[in-house]
């Protein structure tokens, strides 16, 4: 899980900062899901690469500076199966622990 920041430089990179102990295993996710509130946007990675404590990643499709500050700073996740953990999160059921 992370967040988008930024973006980074002019060829649609984005700054990400991850909230998972080992950042370096985001690499391993083809499909990252961008949520903004209730909306949800699969993209599909590109390239992923480390710098400094965080990472740089390019989405397919997103090919400038002006597309990547386009996406704004919606919080991601990667792969499908923490998507649906996310929804569920949002609307807890009486026998949930986390209340």
């Amino acid at each position: 899980m992370g967040r988008v920041t930024a973006p980074f430089g002019v060829k649609g990179w984005l700054r990400i900062h991850a909230l998972t102990a080992q950042i370096e295993s985001l690499r391993a996710y083809p499909v990252w899901w961008l949520a903004r509130g209730a909306d949800w946007i699969e993209m599909r990675v590109a390239a992923v690469k480390a710098h400094g404590d965080t990472l740089v990643a390019q989405l397919n499709g997103i090919t400038d500076r002006a597309a990547a500050a386009a996406l704004g700073r919606p919080d991601w996740l990667a792969g499908r199966e923490r998507r649906r953990t996310r929804v569920r999160a949002r609307q807890p059921h009486a026998a949930d622990w986390r209340q």
